[in-house]
Order: structure tokens, then sequence, then C-alpha cells
């Protein structure tokens, strides 16, 4: 049975939708919004590019308002009843930043879509009811191939905007979507996503992260300076690759519950998660060696930096505080650095253990105890 988060609490989503009234604009709005962030919802709103052919389940896409403090995550649709070709309906669910941690599962923000049907749009004007709603992964083996190889894009080159084409429409929001899904809350809140573009939807400087274009699509890929074609990249068997792509189709390893804890103090955005993800996969591990712990040690200095990811510091830290003889003396002395952010429960349980073992092994990292009373207590 898949790993299930913690049941979501009713969050309130506020919502706007855009359409044709004598050209493209704001028909209903359940919130306000800075008027630079309603520009922005105005242009994202309309279609994504000249000449290309929308299929009636429409496309998603996904930004942030970052004056108004929301997450823009919308649904358009072709409107060919409309008299002027090429018009579109953008039902867009505006998510409260701080709401987005509450939110472990985004078929309910799927379900809330709603294709408008004539004026007044009055369903379109209120604040939405969010019920969490836990329906398992569906992702079968051809949707798998698109992942890995948008995992690979995003997270290995983490600096580089990412395009790619798609089997279709359908294919390209399912797969998205539990990318997006799989992100912790800060990462989540500040991705850019659109999953049929014609063009480079890249607005007032900001970049977006993924594009994708159907290969039904009589239009081409998206012509983005400087990205990433996921379609041509060579995927090499990476360990952290293995472990996310595994975590996307089962949810059953716990690796999206370490990316929630681990990324809440995480500044890097995408460039901490393959680094999180093989740090998760080394603390998994069933036959813990020295080398091991060493190479988490080696992740958390060289590539997320000293000033952050407690949390995983801490889930390193205990690694090592509660099986002290089968790790390095760099081991022990992370253990030390890094003593005042293990849990005081962990600490009473292991502390006498562990410092037997300092005892034995290297008595000069006892001295560095001196300054923290309550590890002295415990040790």
């Amino acid at each position: 049975m898949a790993l299930r988060l913690d049941p979501s609490p009713r969050v309130k989503v506020d919502q706007a939708l855009h359409g044709y009234a004598d050209g493209h604009r704001q028909l209903a709005l359940s919130t306000g919004i800075k008027p630079a962030d309603l520009n922005t919802l105005l242009v994202m709103s309309d279609s994504s590019g000249p000449g290309m052919r929308i299929a009636p389940a429409g496309y998603l896409t996904g930004y942030p308002l970052a004056e108004s403090r929301v997450y823009a995550l919308a649904r358009t649709w072709p409107a060919p009843e409309m008299p002027r070709p090429g018009c579109v309906w953008t039902h867009t669910l505006l998510i409260d930043f701080e709401d987005i941690a509450s939110i472990d599962n985004v078929d309910g923000l799927v379900a809330l879509f709603k294709r408008p049907d004539a004026a007044p749009y009055t369903s379109h004007s209120t604040k939405l009811d969010l019920a969490a709603k836990h329906a398992e992964p569906t992702l079968d083996s051809s949707d798998l191939v698109l992942a890995k190889a948008l995992l690979a894009a995003l997270y290995g080159s983490p600096s580089r905007r990412v395009v790619a084409r798609t089997r279709d429409g359908e294919q390209a929001d399912r797969v998205t979507l539990r990318i997006w899904e799989q992100q912790w809350p800060r990462l989540r809140r500040s991705t850019r996503f659109c999953t049929h573009a014609a063009a480079d939807r890249s607005i007032d400087g900001h970049s977006f992260d993924l594009q994708l274009a159907p290969l039904a699509s009589n239009a081409t890929k998206p012509r983005v300076i400087d990205a990433l074609d996921a379609d041509h990249l060579d995927v090499i068997g990476q360990a952290w690759l293995d472990t996310a792509l595994a975590d996307l189709a089962a949810r059953g390893d716990g690796t999206r519950l370490f990316l929630r804890s681990a990324g809440s103090d995480i500044a890097e955005g995408r460039a901490a998660f393959a680094p999180l993800v093989e740090i998760h996969r080394i603390l998994s591990g069933i036959d813990m060696q020295a080398s091991t712990l060493d190479a988490a040690i080696d992740i958390l200095d060289d590539k997320l930096g000293q000033s952050q990811a407690r949390h995983a510091r801490a889930r390193v830290a205990m690694a090592g505080l509660a099986t002290p003889s089968a790790h390095s003396d760099v081991a022990l002395s992370f253990v030390i650095r890094n003593i005042g952010l293990v849990d005081p429960t962990i600490l009473s349980a292991h502390g006498s253990a562990f410092g037997q073992a300092l005892w034995e092994r290297a008595p000069e990292l006892l001295q560095t105890l001196g300054r923290d009373d309550k590890a002295v207590k415990t040790i």
C-alpha cells in the first residue's frame, strides 16, 4: 500500500476567471490582487501562443504571484463558441503561500477546475472549499519514461530552463502535476510550468522552469533561449534519480516526507532536490557503512552549505549518534558539531553509548562538548 501523508485540513482557495468579452479580460475574481499581479494573471490566462490547437481538455499553467503571496494554478480551454478565432477560457486557482504546505495531494485542486457556461459567472466569484483528496498516482510506463527525463533535466541541471515534447496533453498534465506535487512547499510555490506552450511563457524577467508541447500539436517546441531539451537528454543512471522516480510511481519509501521536512529551511530551490534525495537514500540504507554516512556529510557541506539544511543535518547526526561504532571519525566529528540539532529524546537514548565510543576512539572530541551543557550531561 502506498504511503499517505496526513490528511490535509480544509483549505479555502480563491479563484479568477478570464475569457473573451470584447477582448481577453478578467470576468470574475474572488479576492484582492496587487495591480502588477493582476496584469500577470491577464497575460498568463491568454492563449500560450499562436497557431497551436488546444485540446478540449485544455492545459495547465502554474506560477507564483509574489506580491499577492499566492500561487496561481490555472487550466485553459479553447473557446470555439466565441466570435473571434483563438479565444480561450482560463480558470485560475489562487492558493495562499501559507496553504501550500497543507496540500499534500493535488487531485483535489484539479477537481475544482470548472469551464464556464455563461455570464454572470457567479460560481467563479466566491472562495472554493478544498477538501483532502488522496487518490493513488496513475502514472503508466510511458508516463514514467517522460517523468524520468523531466526529473533528470529539472534537477540534474537546476539552473537551466527545460523544454520537452509529450505524447498528448493529458500526459503532460498528469506527469507535470505529480512532479510539482512531489516538491516541498517552498519549492512548489516558486516553480513555474506550462503543459502546452507554443512560445516562451517567461514574463517580467521570471523564467519558466518547465514548458511542454504535445507531439500531436502542429506547433513546434517553444523556443526558449539557453533551454535544456529533455527529449535529447542522456539519462544516465543515478541513484537519486531512481529514488525520485520510484517515489513518483508509488509514494512508498518516505522520500517526499523527508523532502517536506528537509526542504523547509532550504533556499536553493531546484538545486537542493537531488542532494536531499541522495541524503534520504543514504539514510534509508539497511547496511549503514562508514563511507556512506561520510558521503551524506560531503553532500551537506559541499552542495548545501553549512548555514542551512538544519533538518537534514539533524537526521545525519542522529544516524551517527545511534550507531557510532559503524562510522568514521569524520562522522563522529560531524555529530559533535551538530549535536545541538538532535532531538533530546534521541540524545538521551544514545548519548551514553556515543560518549563511550568517543572515549575509546577519539577522546579529544569530548573536549569540544564543553560549551554544550545538555550534551555534556547526556554523554
